[in-house]
Formats: C-alpha cells, sequence, structure tokens
C-alpha cells in the first residue's frame, strides 16, 4: 500500500515537472515559428489559388497577361464581361461564370488581406523579442532563420557558418554525398546587402557573423547594437 503511494506521489511529481518544462519550452519563438510557417503556407495557397483562377479566366479573355494585382483589379473591381467587347478568341463568358470569378477573387483577396494581418503580426513579435537581428534582417528573414534554428536559444548558440547555411540543406547534403558544388548562402540570399554584393559568398558569411553577434545579444537581453552593425555593413 505504501510503494503504491510512493508510486503515485512520484507520477504526479514527473507530471508536474513535465507540465512546467512544456510551459518554458513554449515561448515568444514558438509564436514566432507558428506565424511564419502560417505566412509561408499562406504565400504557397495564395499562389496556387491564383495559378488555378488566372487558368480560368484565361478560357474567356487568353489575350490578357496579368499579374495577380492586375487580375484581381481585372476581374473583381471591374466586370470581366466588359472587357469581352474587346475582340478576343476566348469562349462565351456566361453570367454565371462571372459570379463564380468574382467570388473566388473575393477569396483570393480575403487571403492576401489575411496575410497582411499576418505578417504585421509577425513584425511585433520580432520587433519585441529579438530587437537586434530584427533590425538588421526584417520580420521575415528573422522569423525563417528562428524556424531554421528552433529557437532563438539555438540561433544564438549555432556558429555563423550554420547560420550562413540555414535554407540550403539539402544543396550541403548532397555536396556531402554527391562531392557537388557546396552552397554558399542559405535564406540570408534573399537580404539585400547579398544581394546587391558581387561576392555573395562573402557577404553572405560577413552578414551571418554579424546575425550571430546579433541573436546572441538579443538572447542575453543585451544593448541594441544593430544600428552600429548596419553602419558596418553599409
Amino acid at each position: 500500500m505504501a510503494s503504491q503511494k510512493t508510486f503515485a506521489t512520484l507520477r504526479k511529481e514527473l507530471l508536474d515537472t513535465t507540465k512546467e518544462e512544456v510551459v518554458k519550452a513554449t515561448g515568444p519563438d514558438s509564436a514566432i515559428i507558428a506565424c511564419i510557417s502560417f505566412v509561408d503556407e499562406l504565400e504557397s495557397t495564395i499562389g496556387k489559388t491564383y495559378k488555378k483562377l488566372l487558368e480560368w479566366y484565361d478560357l474567356f479573355v487568353p489575350e490578357l497577361e496579368l499579374t495577380m494585382t492586375e487580375f484581381i483589379e481585372a476581374a473583381g473591381k471591374q466586370k470581366p464581361s466588359a472587357l469581352k467587347k474587346a475582340k478576343s478568341m476566348g469562349g462565351a463568358f456566361l453570367a454565371s461564370d462571372e459570379t463564380m470569378i468574382q467570388a473566388n477573387v473575393k477569396l483570393l483577396e480575403s487571403m492576401q488581406a489575411n496575410k497582411e494581418k499576418n505578417l504585421a503580426y509577425l513584425e511585433q513579435l520580432t520587433k519585441k523579442h529579438l530587437p537586434n537581428v530584427h533590425l538588421l534582417l526584417g520580420s521575415v528573414l528573422t522569423a525563417k532563420l528562428v524556424k531554421h534554428a528552433g529557437s532563438l536559444k539555438k540561433l544564438a548558440s549555432v556558429p555563423a557558418s550554420t547560420i550562413q547555411l540555414y535554407g540550403a540543406e539539402k544543396a550541403l547534403f548532397r555536396h556531402l554525398k554527391t562531392r557537388a558544388k557546396s552552397p554558399k548562402h542559405g535564406v540570408i540570399i534573399t537580404h539585400p546587402y547579398v544581394q546587391e554584393s558581387e561576392n555573395k559568398g562573402k557577404a553572405a558569411r560577413v552578414l551571418a557573423d554579424k546575425i550571430a553577434i546579433c541573436a546572441r545579444t538579443d538572447y542575453f537581453k543585451g544593448e541594441l547594437i544593430a544600428k552600429k552593425i548596419l553602419k558596418e555593413l553599409r
């Protein structure tokens, strides 16, 4: 009886400890990762929806080559049937087609608006919890690096060479397996400093060094040093 009571007490203590650890593990990093993951999925869905909707619209007005913004303007805010007044190679555009396409365009607009809301929320999160990395990279790239690392703690602990290659894991594994050309950069290739450099590999290495410094400063709640680092990069 005593052993059963001891076992029950031990089980409760272990469960309480586990719950505390789970709570500790769910910090602002988790919200940042969840938000950027949702934005990525949303962007993919928007892209696929736009592509399929444009294919549908092309059945009636195949001559038009439209960007997403132009398409929404033409198919959503104007009447597509009005465009059919010009000679077109497309099929007959019925009222039911117009109604359905415009309804789907509204869905596309709604997803776009939702994406902007999520990006604004992501901006708040990264600015508050990773002020230095945010100032250096912007909210989206900051969030993507945290996602690749798994947490701010991990981002602050890995070497700059690892940060440099986040997002290029497939190319790195291919290099290790087949001796293909080794990657020089991952997601940080999108940063203007790397984009505008003639030697992108060297620029990515320099930027990764600065990111590592900023991440460690943010993790240990240091001062805002990113302004000075930006001046150094420029």
